[in-house]
């Protein structure tokens, strides 16, 4: 079967240090290897997994983004009316199956690599992104297959170990490895048709794995608009790419979403921010202040409840009814008039 049975439960440090290497490599291949596809190897990987299903050979096409194959799906389904998924039956060999227990012998290894969470986090966030535009520019989002390199890299560093080791050596194994390497991202498989995405151009996150960048965007694809984040926070390009300085206040005023605001107010600076749009504090309690803003050509003067949010350790707004006149008032109007407890509020 070209399966042997090591002892992996007593791992040496040298394989240890290998473990991790690969692990590493096969993170920096998912993320970080930019858009470029090996064209024939990864036609030649899709046509054997989908012999191996026993299925005719599809048409194949590379595109720049996920959500540019949600799109070319929904194109596919309104011409031939249906899209039957095929990704199921191609796994290409069941005795893949027999490797399963191996896994968990080794978890612990993979465990402990630094990035492990970080890009677990980065991984479903792009899929929770893609879900997002599919449901607003296609009206439903189309599960991605299990073959490609962000549903698989974690598998197949594990794969790559075992094949490195001669733990499994079967030509089946290198095969796959081999087509998850041509920069197959994410994939879509039906019958007839193959829809594959290239990897980012780029990506920007902070240290808990949530799209982050302050000088441009967070996610850039090959092709179509980049997407600008601030702590997981989808923003508009100018909050990003105009400096603090200069950015327009007018933007907080502008916007309703509080998360959006939170992240305006987090890279200006609460202090400033207010100074800007003319802010006067009219009570203090505790830590909280209420502020009325002196903006120009506005008849009712904007008022917000300046507080500290706990949990992340920033200063945050929120607007209240202008009539309010007193922290405590603000505090009850944000539960409808009921009795508070400010640590539960903030």
């Amino acid at each position: 079967m070209g399966i042997s049975q090591p002892d992996l439960h007593t791992l040496t440090p040298e394989k240890k240090e290998l473990l991790a290497r690969i692990i590493d490599d096969w993170s920096r291949e998912t993320f970080f290897r930019g858009p470029e596809i090996d064209e024939d190897v990864l036609t030649e990987g899709i046509q054997w997994l989908y012999r191996s299903g026993r299925f005719t050979r599809p048409d194949i096409k590379v595109l720049d983004s996920p959500i540019e194959c949600q799109c070319e799906l929904h194109a596919i389904e309104k011409r031939s009316g249906t899209a039957i998924r095929v990704d199921v039956q191609v796994w290409p060999d069941r005795d893949f199956r027999m490797w399963s227990h191996l896994w968990w012998q080794v978890m612990g290894e993979f465990l402990k690599y630094k990035q492990s969470d970080i890009l677990s986090n980065v991984g479903e966030g792009l899929i929770n992104l893609t879900v997002r535009e599919a449901a607003e520019s296609c009206g439903r989002y189309f599960e991605f297959s299990e073959d490609s390199l962000l549903t698989r890299y974690r598998r197949a560093a594990y794969y790559d170990f075992l094949e490195r080791f001669g733990i499994v050596t079967k030509e089946e194994l290198r095969r796959y490895i081999s087509f998850l390497r041509a920069g197959c991202f994410l994939s879509i498989f039906v019958q007839g048709h193959a829809l594959i995405s290239r990897r980012p151009v780029s990506l920007k996150y902070n240290s808990q794995g949530r799209f982050h960048n302050e000088n441009g965007p967070a996610i850039s694809w090959k092709s179509g608009e980049p997407d600008c984040f601030l702590n997981g926070v989808r923003v508009r390009r100018e909050i990003v790419e105009c400096p603090p300085e200069q950015m327009d206040v007018k933007l907080f005023l502008m916007e309703r979403n509080l998360d959006v605001r939170r992240e305006i107010v987090r890279r200006v600076g609460i202090d400033i921010l207010l100074n800007r749009l003319g802010g006067k504090v009219i009570d203090r309690w505790q830590e909280y202040e209420l502020v009325q803003l002196n903006v120009p050509d506005m008849r009712i003067k904007p008022t917000y409840l300046k507080m500290k949010n706990p949990s992340i350790g920033t200063f945050h707004v929120e607007g209240v009814p202008p009539n309010i006149t007193s922290c405590k008032a603000a505090l009850s109007w944000r539960v409808g008039g009921l009795n508070w407890d400010p640590e539960q509020l903030t």
